[in-house]
């Protein structure tokens, strides 16, 4: 009995922690992993005038207890200015209550660890915020290269092609919203993003497939090899699809590596250790005032450490939707003005309709006459002026090579004379 009674008690000991662990992790995924769609942040010019004002210090202050990041440490900096103030009350009271040890540390220890720590948190966020810029150019290259394929279909696949043209677009708009699910699995629906841009069938085939934005990329090399393009302009494309294929692995990299995780534990080992231990150091000199002391630097520091924490996975903050975005409307707008943009050439400074009829043509066939004529005289003065040329340079070369024979002669003159006496 007495041994099943400490296996109860041990139980209830453990689910109690079990269950206070969870509910931790639960305040973190109501306050914290949501407010992580909030800082998806896209700037123009009138957020930059905001930025840059001086009224963000007010801003700043004011917005302290609505911050996510400010809510999200409550637990950790409420436990440690606790446990201060537990501290200064067991050692002012504790004589009354025959407690007698003292608590009170010197503050050498600390001063010889604080450069340690600091480096141990710069190096932290540095790493992030290292891996949040490469993350952000990975997808500003992206959003390059999805309007450089489409232009490249758009102006060199065949114009009795249509419907390839616009697979094109599709495929790559997927790519796009596809790689952006893959990189938020537990957020984003693979079939609710895709679904307004592929067809049902595309869908289908798609959503069938173990990685679905590999499975895109093979679509796209399919649809340039089916628009019959000469193999360098093939090869041109089937370079941006590589390009494609690299920004998914180098993001799929950051995705599945963290920093190594012995860093990110030493440096909470650390900094816990640190900031349970400061109050007995505190004490001495600041009394009951260590409390706030405390308070204000655990929250400073814990602050620091847990922003490399929350940057560490860039691609939750970054705003990937913007980019899609931006990547769906430039290929739409390409692929709606691709007919109008092609019905209007330039020709010796006037503009000739493509495909037009009467005077409009005529004045096409003219002018291009014209320019070729034009063409092939500018070519025959250039090739009399390079036979010119040629002349003058064969002429240099003779008086070149009878100088060099004048010169050998002298030299054997030289060595004649030499040899005789």
């Amino acid at each position: 009995p007495k041994g099943r009674a400490l296996k109860l008690a041990t139980t209830a000991e453990v689910s109690s922690g079990e269950a206070s662990i969870g509910a931790l992790e639960q305040f973190d995924i109501n306050m914290r992993e949501e407010s992580r769609k909030r800082r998806r942040n896209v700037f123009g010019a009138p957020e930059w005038r905001r930025h840059r004002s001086t009224s963000r210090y007010s801003r700043h202050i004011g917005s302290m207890f609505t911050s996510s990041i400010i809510k999200g440490l409550a637990p950790p900096v409420s436990f440690f200015t606790v446990l201060a103030a537990a501290y200064i009350a067991a050692d002012t009271y504790g004589d009354a209550y025959g407690f007698t040890s003292s608590l009170v540390l010197p503050m050498a220890p600390f001063s010889l660890t604080a450069s340690a720590l600091s480096l141990l948190l710069v190096f932290r966020t540095n790493s992030s915020y290292g891996r949040w810029w490469e993350a952000r150019k990975i997808w500003g290259g992206l959003l390059n290269r999805c309007r450089d394929f489409c232009r490249q279909g758009l102006t060199w696949f065949p114009e009795d092609k249509p419907e390839l043209k616009a697979q094109l677009v599709r495929y790559t708009q997927a790519f796009a919203v596809g790689l952006k699910v893959h990189l938020r699995p537990d957020d984003e629906d693979m079939r609710a993003e895709l679904s307004e841009i592929l067809e049902e069938d595309e869908l289908e085939l798609a959503l069938s497939k173990v990685h679905v934005p590999n499975h895109l990329l093979k679509m796209l090399n399919n649809i340039v090899n089916q628009a019959g393009l000469d193999p360098i302009l093939a090869s041109r494309m089937d370079d941006n699809i590589t390009e494609f294929e690299d920004d998914l692995g180098k993001c799929e990299r950051i995705f599945k590596t963290p920093i190594p995780l012995a860093y990110t534990r030493m440096t909470s080992r650390f900094l816990i250790i640190w900031l349970v231990l400061l109050p007995m150091a505190l004490i001495k000199d600041m009394g009951w005032e260590a409390v706030p002391a405390e308070a204000l630097i655990s929250f400073l520091l814990l602050g620091i450490e847990d922003i490399g924490v929350q940057v560490e996975e860039p691609f939750s903050i970054i705003s990937c939707e913007g980019i899609c975005t931006s990547v769906i409307t430039n290929t739409d707008a390409m692929l709606s003005t691709d007919t109008s943009d092609k019905s209007v050439v330039r020709l010796d400074g006037g503009v000739a309709i493509l495909g037009a009829s009467g005077p409009n043509r005529s004045l096409a066939g003219s002018s291009s006459n014209a320019g070729m004529e034009r063409q092939l005289m500018e070519s025959q003065a250039a090739v009399a002026q390079a036979q010119v040329e040629a002349k003058e340079t064969a002429a240099q070369l003779s008086e070149m090579k009878a100088k060099l024979e004048a010169m050998e002669q002298k030299t054997s003159a030289h060595k004649s004379e030499a040899m005789e006496g």
